[in-house]
C-alpha cells in the first residue's frame, strides 16, 4: 500500500541497545500533521558497534520507510544531535558511521522537500519506546496506519500534550 499526502508528515527514530547482548531495535514511527500514526517500524540489528552506529541505522531506515510508503514531504526528528548535524552536514563525513551518513544524505534526494530537526528525548517518547518494547522481540515488525496499542496510547497522550488550550 502506497500512502501519500500533500502535506508534511512527521518521522522520528530512536534505537534502543543491549550491550550484553550487542543487539539492538530501531523504532521508526510516522505521523501525520494532526500526531496520528501512518506508520510505524522496529528492526532489529545483532552485532551492532555503537549506540552511535544504532541512532544513524535508525535515521537511515526511517527515511528508507517513508519513501516506501510514498511520503515525500517529511520532518525528521530525532533525539542524537550528533546524527542530525551529520545529516544536515555537507563535508564528508570520516567518522565510524561515515558510509551510513552518505548512504542517508543519498536517500534525501528522494524526497521532495524534508527538514531535519533534534528534539529531545521527551518529544521522541513514541519511537523511543517502541524501540525499547520491542527489544526483546526478534521479529522486524512493520504497521500501515497502525501501531502496537501502547505506541498508539503514547501517540495519543502525544496529541492531548501539544492540543492548544
Amino acid at each position: 500500500m502506497v500512502l501519500s499526502s500533500p502535506h508534511f508528515v512527521k518521522l522520528n527514530f530512536d534505537a534502543s541497545l543491549s550491550r550484553s547482548e550487542r543487539s539492538a531495535c530501531l523504532g521508526l514511527v510516522i505521523r501525520d500533521e494532526e500526531g496520528f500514526i501512518l506508520g510505524a517500524q522496529c528492526l532489529s540489528l545483532n552485532r551492532v558497534p555503537s549506540s552511535f552506529a544504532t541512532e544513524v541505522l535508525a535515521a537511515k531506515n526511517g527515511i528508507i520507510l517513508s519513501i516506501e510508503l510514498g511520503f515525500r514531504k517529511v520532518v525528521i526528528e530525532g533525539d542524537s544531535l550528533t546524527v542530525i548535524n551529520k545529516l544536515k552536514s555537507k563535508e564528508v563525513d570520516f567518522s565510524e558511521i561515515g558510509a551510513i551518513t552518505e548512504d542517508s544524505r543519498k536517500l534525501l534526494r528522494n524526497l521532495e522537500s524534508y527538514w531535519l530537526s533534534f528534539t529531545r528525548r521527551g518529544g521522541n517518547k513514541v519511537a523511543h519506546e517502541l524501540a525499547r518494547e520491542q527489544l526483546n522481540i526478534a521479529a522486524d515488525q512493520t504497521w500501515v496506519e497502525e501501531a502496537p496499542e501502547r505506541i498508539e496510547a503514547l501517540a495519543a497522550e502525544d496529541r492531548r500534550c501539544s492540543d492548544p488550550p
